[in-house]
């Protein structure tokens, strides 16, 4: 983290280094010790596809909100989502 604003010795933001990658032609974002692609918002089918296949295939087992959080964080990250996680659970109607 290095400081990138300063007025009057106070921070006003903070900016994450090294935080994306280009990786084999994929944008990735550094979460936890590991690159995991970037889903762009604009890319809904993509997201439920991931959403889908986590949570309502036989891997995914019908997770609950953490659970699923925790499996669709550590593979992917795109804007939003918590609330993508959590308005796909409200919606499953096994669930």
């Amino acid at each position: 983290i290095r400081l990138c604003f300063e007025i009057d010795g106070l921070p006003l933001m903070l900016c994450y280094v090294n935080t994306y990658q280009l990786r084999n032609g994929l944008v990735c974002k550094l979460t936890g010790d590991t690159f995991c692609p970037v889903i762009p918002n604009s890319d809904s089918s993509s997201i439920t596809v991931i959403l889908n296949d986590l949570h309502s295939s036989a891997l995914g087992g019908h997770l609950g909100f953490k659970k699923l959080l925790k499996a669709v964080s550590s593979r992917f990250y795109w804007k939003g989502m918590h609330v993508s996680v959590k308005t796909f659970i409200k919606r499953c109607p096994v669930c």
